[in-house]
């Protein structure tokens, strides 16, 4: 009897302990990261680049142009500070462009891409760097 009473003093708390957040990712899971997004063509480049601190991100684009024989015509570049709040899946950069707007983005992130809709026929994939 004293062993089963002892066994049950010891198990008890077990059954008190959770686990639930141990899968979750943590809040900075983001922190340090950066995520690439790049379309080429014959005439042009364009980069997308997000990199992700405690808080604030980055978002630098970049976009070059070639005319039909490969000539240089054109390089753009810009570069907005943003905030981002992470909770898993969701990722939420708020900020102002260049040009002063308001944005606001909304991506589900996975392991390796971020993939933000910007409509139903619209997305946009970034992947992990």
């Amino acid at each position: 009897m004293k062993n089963v009473l002892l066994l049950l003093l010891i198990t008890t708390p077990l059954f008190f302990i959770s686990c639930s957040d141990d899968d979750d990712e943590k809040s900075d899971y983001l922190e340090g990261t950066t995520w690439i997004r790049e379309l080429k063509a014959n005439e042009w480049l364009i980069q997308n680049t997000i990199k992700f601190s405690k808080s604030t991100c980055s978002i630098d684009c970049f976009e070059e142009g070639y005319d039909s024989k490969g000539n240089f015509l054109y390089e753009y570049s810009t570069s907005d500070a943003a905030n981002y709040t992470y909770k898993k899946p969701y990722v939420t950069i708020t900020g102002k462009n260049s040009g002063g707007k308001d944005f606001t983005y909304i991506g589900e992130v996975t392991n390796n891409t971020i993939v933000f809709y910007f409509d139903e026929n619209e997305q946009t994939i970034f992947e992990k760097q």
